[in-house]
């Protein structure tokens, strides 16, 4: 399944419904309405734990594995990148699994 790794406290903010946008330097080789996995890399980005601390428990953020998945909702060129419209987000079972750059296959999910 195509999976994409995304830092703490994106990717839990993704998996609960908060963050509906994800903007990247290029286009996901996929169709709209594609089911994603969504997968929590070991990096946290500090200063956006501390922007989101009141409605991102920091004790619920597991980091290196699949954590959710979502539904490319759309997809459009904006501001020099695209914009990746999500919907419905939803919660998985934590599976530990190491993360790569851009939009990969994970074999056996």
């Amino acid at each position: 399944m195509l999976t994409l790794s995304v830092r703490q406290p994106y990717a839990w903010l993704i998996v609960n419904g908060f963050k509906k946008v994800e903007y990247r330097s290029w286009k996901p080789k996929c169709e709209t309405s594609t089911r994603i996995l969504i997968h929590a890399g070991k990096t946290v980005d500090r200063e956006a734990m501390q922007k989101f601390r009141k409605i991102a428990p920091s004790a619920l953020m597991l980091k290196g594995g699949v954590v959710g998945s979502v539904i490319i909702a759309s997809i459009r060129f904006r501001n020099g990148g695209f914009e990746w419209k999500l919907a419905e987000a939803e919660l998985l079972p934590f599976y530990r699994c190491d993360g790569r750059l851009g939009l990969f296959h994970l074999e056996g999910f």
